[in-house]
């Protein structure tokens, strides 16, 4: 039973500091990003990853003290309403100030390696797992971590491919309907 304790808190403690250098980068990249729309989007990462680093903390913490898995850590929400709808808000009301630097683009790209490391960590500890609540949140981690690698991925497109963007998001047909 020790040995697996000692690999839980291991786990633990990798996803904080996946999670701590996940925030500093986005906080970083928002305030040198050279977009408006860059610099919400990755603002709201970082926040997203300081409610995962909360998460993770609570429940290190707990286990650090002996006690049982809880769902305590379920409380612990990312605060803004659906994100892909936040980004498509952010993109429509930028539209006009679509200028990608390759500063931008380039964060973006370390941003999506670092969100698909984060997907794959959480997904292989996931298979690991033997408890119910911890494949809860390792579920939820990774569900979370795949929705920001959605949203970079979209917003290169947005950068990259304006027109693209629009014709795929909002669905308009070659005739007319």
């Amino acid at each position: 039973m020790a040995k697996k304790t000692d690999k839980v808190f291991k786990m633990y403690l990798a996803a904080l500091d996946m999670e701590e250098k996940g925030e500093s980068f986005y906080e970083k990249t928002a305030k040198v990003s050279k977009t408006d729309l860059g610099k919400k989007l990755f603002k709201m990462l970082a926040e997203d990853e300081l409610v995962h680093m909360a998460r993770i903390k609570a429940i290190y913490g707990s286990l650090k003290k002996g006690e049982e898995w809880s769902l305590k850590w379920k409380k612990l929400k990312i605060k803004h309403p659906d994100i892909k709808v936040v980004f498509k808000k952010l993109a429509a009301k930028n539209k006009d100030k679509i200028r990608p630097k390759s500063t931008d683009l380039d964060a973006i790209e370390v941003g999506l390696d670092l969100e698909q490391r984060s997907i794959n960590f959480y997904r292989d500890n996931l298979a690991k797992s033997q408890d119910d609540l911890e494949k809860q949140f390792l579920d939820q981690m990774v569900v979370e971590e795949k929705t920001h690698h959605f949203l970079l991925a979209d917003m290169k497109f947005y950068l990259t491919n304006p027109a693209g963007w629009y014709t795929e998001h909002e669905k308009h047909s070659l005739d007319g309907g």
